[in-house]
């Protein structure tokens, strides 16, 4: 995709700029709020693969659906010594 977004049907948007740039308050996998939400459908594995790509990801607020992305915490560490080395970003434990 040039330029645009696409949606995989929760609040996550993908945004597009030659190559996937963003991604917005990503849930990918699991469940949230002790079992009681979770994702309607499985995620397409082309959106899958774009989300992994992405640099950048907005988290519009801090619920547990808007934060499952990373696969485990050696992964988000990993993410956030190479995206936030001034550690200015905000940090949940990685629930797993």
């Amino acid at each position: 995709m040039e330029l645009g977004f696409e949606t995989i049907g929760n609040a996550t948007l993908i945004c597009h700029d030659r190559e996937p740039v963003l991604v917005t308050d990503p849930w990918i996998e699991g469940s949230a709020y002790f079992g009681s939400w979770k994702l309607s459908h499985r995620i397409p594995e082309a959106q899958f693969d774009a989300i992994k790509r992405i640099k950048y990801a907005w988290f519009s607020h801090g619920h547990p659906d808007h934060l499952k992305v990373f696969a485990n915490e050696d992964a988000a560490e990993k993410w956030f010594e190479e995206n936030d080395p001034e550690g200015v970003a905000f940090e949940y434990d990685v629930l797993e």
